[in-house]
């Protein structure tokens, strides 16, 4: 948890330090009119400096939004992934050549590629974004040229982007399905939880007990029938019960 917080705490002040240089770009001027006041944004010296925007907007954007984020995320899957195969391996060879891979492997592996699949074609168009600034001219901004459109678009791909990994995990892992399910109290396609495990032993165990109540009702009765049958088999029985209560 102590580990969490500070992983959490560094990449928070990151975050604040990558994005401070954006408020000294411009600052909102109001003009006053007859009609009415007027506000425009305005440019300052460094939001209308071309060095500036060339290594803010695509040199910084491309490493750390894109090129950092992509290879941390793909090494990482990737020795998980190996750790995973050696697992299966050292599984396989404990168990014999009949062991399988079990499906919680293979999910773990599927999600992590779709993981990463997601984050580059999600990304990509914004870098592309960015790189349109200092290329295109501003007509292609305006309303029906071609940055105006792509630069939506990217923007969606980068929303969708950040709320795509519950998801992923919700229709690619069981596992996570199986203890979700758990928490809302109810099934969601995985496997049976602790609730259900012990509805089964509970139902097989009534079970049990129901033949187990029935065999012993069939040994009563079929010796109740024998003693009727044999009266003098119905005294004794009846004199060695007055001695055991004696």
């Amino acid at each position: 948890m102590r580990q969490a917080k500070l992983q959490l705490c560094v990449v928070l002040t990151c975050t604040v330090l990558y994005n401070v240089p954006r408020f000294g770009e411009a600052y909102l001027s109001i003009n006053s009119t007859a009609a009415g006041a007027t506000y425009e944004a305005t440019y300052t010296w460094l939001g209308e400096n071309e060095m500036y925007r060339i290594i803010y907007y695509n040199i910084l954007y491309a490493v750390l939004m894109l090129a950092i984020p992509l290879v941390t995320l793909s090494g990482l899957n990737v020795r998980l992934i190996r750790a995973l195969t050696a697992l299966r391996r050292k599984r396989a060879e404990m168990q014999g050549p009949k062991a399988s891979t079990t499906s919680q492997d293979s999910n773990v592996t599927l999600v992590l590629v779709v993981v990463v699949l997601v984050f580059t074609v999600c990304q990509t168009p914004a870098l592309v974004t960015q790189l349109m600034w200092s290329v295109l001219a501003d007509d292609a901004r305006a309303c029906g040229g071609l940055q105006y459109y792509f630069g939506r678009i990217s923007n969606l791909l980068v929303v969708v982007n950040s709320a795509a990994n519950f998801p992923i995990y919700l229709f690619f892992n069981t596992r996570f399905r199986m203890v979700l399910g758990q928490m809302i109290g109810r099934n969601l396609g995985g496997s049976e939880g602790p609730a259900g495990g012990s509805g089964s032993r509970g139902a097989g165990g009534g079970g049990a007990t129901g033949c187990s109540a029935v065999r012993m009702t069939g040994v009563g009765t079929s010796r109740a029938r024998r003693d009727d049958d044999n009266p003098t088999s119905a005294a004794a029985s009846a004199a060695v019960a007055v001695c055991r209560r004696c």
